[in-house]
């Protein structure tokens, strides 16, 4: 039988021989782990633990280099990954480019229901048209009729 103890509702130790405190919980040893400064095992143990944690390290570093590709690459290859990332990016800008222009100067807000809506093509004309007499009122624009039988056609 060895000393055990239990916290009370204060958190003070409360000393006991028994294995349950009276709350039902485990009780804990009262005594702190043996500890000899002639331990014969603590080399090895140290040994042990120098063991594991290079065999973690050797592992992990064999998880990072499975990731890198094999055979190193060439020039040519090299270039056309560059040439494939380049595209890929132009085409991404390419395409934020036109939506921000798109909403920029296409997206209007209707003043009586103010609902959102792009222009028509011949809005925008007008609109244009507006926007250049108002720096120049001496230009004359000529714009010939639009005759189409297709709704969108400039």
């Amino acid at each position: 039988m060895f000393l055990r103890y239990y916290l009370d509702e204060n958190q003070q130790r409360v000393y006991t021989l028994k294995r349950t405190a009276p709350s039902g919980l485990q009780t804990l040893t009262a005594h702190p782990a043996r500890f000899s400064p002639e331990d014969k095992n603590s080399k090895r143990l140290r040994q042990l633990v120098k063991m594991i944690v290079w065999e973690w390290r050797r592992m992990l570093r064999q998880k990072l280099r499975s990731f890198t590709p094999n055979k190193p690459i060439n020039y040519q290859q090299i270039s056309r990954r560059r040439i494939i990332v380049s595209f890929v990016l132009f085409f991404v800008g390419w395409k934020a480019f036109g939506y921000t222009l798109n909403d920029m100067f296409l997206w209007t807000v209707d003043e009586q229901t103010m609902q959102g809506r792009f222009l028509t093509p011949q809005e925008g004309k007008e609109r244009r048209e507006a926007l250049e007499r108002q720096r120049d009122p001496k230009l004359r624009i000529i714009t010939p009729p639009i005759v189409s039988k297709y709704d969108l056609d400039d």
